[in-house]
C-alpha cells in the first residue's frame, strides 16, 4: 500500500505546514498552497498567521482589495516598510485633497475623515514632488504632429493626471480589513523629517484599525506617542524611547496600557538612523521620553530587551541612573536581553550585575564589546535562570573566561522560540528588522 501526504492524519499535516511556514521568508507565497484545493483550505489559515510583508502602500492596497474578507480576518502578523518613493503618493493625495477643501465634519474614523486629518497638515509639509515630463524622442519630434507643432508654434498640452485623493481612504480600508492582527512591525522611513505629520497620522490609523494588537514595533522620525493609547491589548512595545512626547505624557500612555509587560528598546547604526546620526547627545537627550522616572513608575515588566547597534554613541538605557530605575522591576522581570556595540565601563557593568543578581529571571542574554574575553558572571546569576547566553566584556574587569561555560548549580535548557507562548516576546526582533 503506497503512502500519500493526504493519507496522513490531519494533525500531522498541520504540523508539517507549520514547519514549512517557519522557514518562509514572508515575500513569496509558498508553493504548497498551489498543490490542490484541500491542502490550500487546510494550510491557508496557518499561512495567514505568519508575517505578511508589504513594501509599499500600493502593495498593501492591492493585496487586501484582492483578498476574501473571511481570509483577511485570519491575518495575525504584518510587516510594513514604507520608504521614500511610496510617500510621494500620500503627499500628492494630501495636496490634492487640500485643493478640494475637504472638511473635517465627517463621521469619525471614516475614509474621508482620515483624509481631512491629513489635509490639516498641508501647510507644514514639504512641497509635493513635480511629476517628471519625459523629453520627446527624435522620432516623435520628426513625426507629422511634431513638425506641425514646430511650424505653428503650438504644443500639445501635457496630460493631466487624475487626482490621487482616494489613496488615503484606500489605506484605511486596507488596514481595517484585517481587524484581528496581533503583531505589527512598521518602518516609516523618509529622508525629509518634515514628513513627520504623515508618519504620525499613519500610525494613528494603525492604532485604530488593529484593536487586538499584542506586539507592536515601529521605526519613524520623532513623533508624538499619544496614538499608543489605542492599543488596549498591547503586551510588547518595541521603539527607541525617543519622541516628541514629554516623559509625563508618555507615562500616562504607558500606564493606560494594562496588558503591557514587555519593552524592547533599540538604536540602529548611524548610517541607517537619520534622526540620530546627525544629532548631538544634547539634542537627543531633549527628546528622550523614556526617562528613569517613567521607568520607575510604569507597570511591572516581565521582559526587557535593550539592543544598541551603535558603537560611536552610548546607550541612554545602559547608564547607572537607568539601571537603578530598571531595578524597580526586579521582582516581576523574567527575561532580560541586552546587546550593545559600545564598550561598557566598569561602573556600569558592576551596576548591571547587581541588578541581575536581584532578579528572578529565567532567561538571560548579554553581549557587549571589549578587547578581552567575556567575564565570568556566574556568582551574579540568580538560581532561577534556565536559559543563558553571555558574552559580557569589560576591559576594566580583566580576562576571566567565558561566563556561560563556568556556571555551577544551574540547569540550562534551550527553549523553543517558535512555541506560541514565547513567540510574541522572545523572537529575534532586530534580526528580523534588518532582514527587511
Amino acid at each position: 500500500m503506497s503512502a500519500s501526504f493526504l493519507g496522513l492524519p490531519v494533525e500531522l499535516r498541520l504540523g508539517i505546514y507549520k514547519l514549512l511556514f517557519n522557514q518562509y521568508d514572508g515575500v513569496y507565497k509558498p508553493h504548497i498552497l498551489l498543490v490542490c484545493h484541500q491542502i490550500r483550505v487546510e494550510a491557508m489559515p496557518l499561512y495567514l498567521e505568519w508575517t505578511t510583508y508589504f513594501s509599499s502602500f500600493d502593495k498593501l492596497i492591492k493585496w487586501t482589495s484582492a483578498g476574501n474578507l473571511d481570509l483577511l480576518a485570519l491575518v495575525k502578523d504584518i510587516s510594513i516598510q514604507i520608504l521614500d518613493d511610496s510617500w510621494s503618493d500620500l503627499r500628492a493625495a494630501t495636496h490634492e485633497a487640500a485643493r478640494f477643501q475637504i472638511v473635517d465634519e465627517l463621521e469619525q474614523y471614516s475614509g474621508p475623515w482620515w483624509t481631512a486629518q491629513f489635509v490639516q497638515h498641508e501647510d507644514t509639509l514639504p512641497p509635493p514632488e513635480e511629476p517628471e515630463i519625459p523629453t520627446p524622442s527624435i522620432r516623435s519630434r520628426l513625426s507629422p504632429q511634431g513638425i506641425r507643432s514646430l511650424i505653428t508654434g503650438r504644443k500639445k498640452p501635457p496630460a493631466i493626471e487624475p487626482p490621487t485623493i482616494g489613496i488615503i481612504s484606500q489605506i484605511w480600508a486596507s488596514l481595517q480589513s484585517m481587524p484581528n492582527v496581533q503583531s505589527c512591525w512598521i518602518n516609516l522611513n523618509h529622508k525629509d523629517a518634515k514628513m513627520q505629520p504623515l508618519h504620525a497620522l499613519l500610525l494613528s490609523m494603525v492604532s485604530v484599525a488593529f484593536p487586538k494588537l499584542r506586539s507592536f514595533s515601529f521605526f519613524s522620525h520623532l513623533i508624538s506617542l499619544d496614538f499608543l493609547a489605542h492599543f488596549r491589548s498591547l503586551r510588547l512595545l518595541r521603539f527607541t524611547g525617543y519622541s516628541l512626547s514629554t516623559p509625563e505624557d508618555l507615562l500616562v500612555v504607558l500606564r493606560s496600557l494594562e496588558s503591557l509587560d514587555s519593552i524592547s528598546l533599540y538604536r540602529y547604526p548611524e548610517y541607517y538612523d537619520r534622526d540620530y546620526a546627525n544629532s548631538s547627545p544634547q539634542v537627543l537627550d531633549a527628546h528622550l521620553s523614556l526617562t528613569p522616572d517613567v521607568i520607575t513608575n510604569m507597570r511591572p515588566l516581565k521582559s526587557l530587551e535593550i539592543s544598541h547597534m551603535s558603537s560611536s554613541l552610548s546607550s541612554a538605557y545602559l547608564t547607572i541612573p537607568m539601571l537603578r530605575a530598571w531595578r524597580s522591576h526586579h521582582r516581576s522581570l523574567r527575561s532580560l536581553r541586552i546587546g550593545t556595540d559600545e564598550r561598557l565601563s566598569k561602573d556600569v557593568v558592576t551596576e548591571l550585575l547587581g541588578f541581575i543578581a536581584q532578579t528572578e529571571i529565567t532567561r538571560l542574554q548579554l553581549r557587549s564589546q571589549g578587547d578581552l574575553k567575556p567575564i565570568d558572571i556566574s556568582k551574579h546569576v540568580p538560581r532561577t535562570v534556565r536559559f543563558c547566553e553571555v558574552a559580557l566584556k569589560c576591559d576594566g574587569f580583566g580576562a576571566s573566561g567565558g561566563a556561560a561555560r563556568h556556571f555551577h548549580n544551574h540547569s540550562f535548557t534551550e527553549i523553543d522560540l517558535q512555541d506560541p507562548q514565547y513567540r510574541d516576546v522572545m523572537d529575534d526582533s532586530f534580526a528580523r528588522q534588518l532582514l527587511h
